[in-house]
């Protein structure tokens, strides 16, 4: 296998892509499967728990597979030096538009963006984040886009941007 993805990296990023794609799909009937062979009764909190963690931790582990391998190639690309060339010699302002501009590509939760994060404190790229706070959804199976807090997003926007500014215009 090893020697197949050293000879074809296309092609077995590829084929492993369609497999990620194909587990992925797959998540919630099996996890829904797995809860009608133990013969749980459906709604009960034991029975919902367990179909939460029969769902999510595979999840969870594919999609950290799917976003370190992402940050893997973003790193090799953008590498310290080529991040630091990239910014250098630009002015305050215009560097720090370029590097929140690197930032904008983690829109991740904070365990799956910490690799990336790392990339840019080695770079030397100032980095922020912000949360908007805890929602009974959050990473559950109804977390839908209609229990966003849209407000609350637009204060994080406004507040990011005056940060940035703030930053851009600084002597530091």
């Amino acid at each position: 296998m090893i020697k197949f993805i050293d000879q074809h990296p296309i092609s077995a990023t590829v084929i492993l892509t369609g497999l990620w794609i194909t587990l992925y799909a797959a998540l919630q009937p099996l996890a829904d499967a797995f809860i009608s062979i133990t013969g749980l009764t459906s709604g009960e909190h034991l029975t919902e728990a367990l179909r939460f963690f029969v769902f999510e931790v595979p999840k969870v582990l594919l999609l950290l597979t799917l976003v370190v391998f992402v940050v893997g190639i973003v790193r090799t690309y953008f590498s310290p030096e080529r991040t630091r060339k990239l910014l250098g010699g630009k002015s305050l302002f215009a560097g720090n538009v370029l590097a929140s501009m690197l930032g904008i590509v983690t829109p991740f939760c904070s365990c799956s963006a910490i690799p990336l994060f790392i990339g840019f404190v080695e770079a030397g790229v100032p980095i922020m984040r912000f949360k908007p706070g805890h929602r009974e959804e959050y990473h559950t199976p109804f977390d839908e886009i209609s229990t966003l807090d849209w407000d609350i997003m637009e204060k994080i926007v406004k507040i990011s941007f005056a940060n940035v500014w703030e930053l851009a215009n600084s002597d530091w």
